[in-house]
C-alpha cells in the first residue's frame, strides 16, 4: 500500500499544473464572443478594435500587395464572426508594398552590354538615338538617373547616333552636263538623266545643258555613305 502511494506522489506536480490551468476557466468561465471583422482595415484600426474586445493581435506574416495601402489587413484567423474567447489571439496577414527596383547605372555602356543587364532585372527600356560627342552606340543619358526608383519597371535610355553629314544641293540649272557630272563624281551621288526632247540611243551629252533638277538647288539634305543620294537631271541638247 505504501509503495503504491509513493508511486502516485510523482504525479502530483503535473496534476497541480493542470489544475492551475483549468481551475480559473471552471470557476470563472469566459463568455465566447464573435471575432470582429478586420480585413481591409489598417493595422492601427485593427489593434484598436481588438483591444476594445479584449483580444490580442499577432502578426502572422507580411505579404506584398500593390493594390492595397501599406499596412492593410489582408486576412485574419479566426475569421470574422467566428466564436472566440476573450484574451485569445487573432492572427493577421498585413500588406506591404513591393520593393522598388533601382535604376541600374547604364551611362558609358554600349547597347550590347546594356541589354543583358536589363533582361536580368526584367526592366523594359525605350531607346532613342541622338547625335552627341560620345562614341557611337554608347549610352550618354538615362531616365531615371542611376539608383533612382523605377516606375512600372521601365526606363528611357539615350544612345549616341552616328553623326550625319549635311549637304547644300548646288544649283545646277543652265550648267553644262559634262561639268556637272564631273563635279558629282566626288560625292556619293547617283544620277538619272532625262533628255527633253528624247535623244537617240547613240546620243553623246557633250553639248547638253541642265534644264531642271531634283532635289532642287538650295535644298539641305542628309548624306549617307551607305545610301547614295539620287539626283535626277533634266537636260536638253545645245547646239
Amino acid at each position: 500500500m505504501l509503495t503504491r502511494f509513493k508511486n502516485l506522489l510523482w504525479t502530483l506536480p503535473f496534476l497541480s499544473c493542470i489544475g492551475g490551468y483549468l481551475l480559473p476557466d471552471i470557476m470563472y468561465p469566459q463568455e465566447e464572443i464573435e471575432t470582429p471583422a478586420l480585413v481591409g482595415k489598417n493595422v492601427e484600426q485593427a489593434l484598436a478594435i481588438l483591444s476594445n474586445h479584449n483580444l490580442n493581435a499577432r502578426m502572422l506574416m507580411y505579404k506584398e500587395d500593390e493594390t492595397m495601402a501599406q499596412g492593410s489587413i489582408l486576412a485574419q484567423t479566426p475569421l470574422a464572426a467566428q466564436k472566440i474567447k476573450q484574451n485569445q489571439s487573432v492572427y493577421l496577414v498585413v500588406s506591404t508594398k513591393p520593393q522598388k527596383i533601382k535604376a541600374p547605372h547604364l551611362l558609358g555602356q554600349s547597347l550590347k552590354d546594356i541589354d543583358p543587364m536589363l533582361q536580368k532585372n526584367k526592366i523594359h527600356a525605350q531607346s532613342f538615338y541622338i547625335e552627341s560627342n560620345y562614341p557611337q552606340g554608347q549610352c550618354f543619358a538615362q531616365q531615371p538617373s542611376p539608383e533612382k526608383d523605377l516606375e512600372r519597371d521601365s526606363m528611357i535610355i539615350y544612345l549616341c547616333a552616328a553623326k550625319t553629314k549635311m549637304m547644300l544641293v548646288p544649283n545646277l540649272k543652265n550648267k553644262p552636263l559634262h561639268l556637272v557630272l564631273e563635279c558629282l563624281k566626288t560625292h556619293p551621288v547617283s544620277t538619272e538623266i532625262i533628255h527633253t526632247p528624247e535623244e537617240p540611243l547613240n546620243h553623246q551629252c557633250d553639248n547638253c545643258i541642265v534644264l531642271d533638277q531634283r532635289p532642287l538647288g538650295g535644298s539641305i539634305i542628309t548624306m549617307d555613305d551607305k545610301m547614295p543620294l539620287h539626283m535626277q537631271l533634266q537636260v536638253r541638247f545645245s547646239e
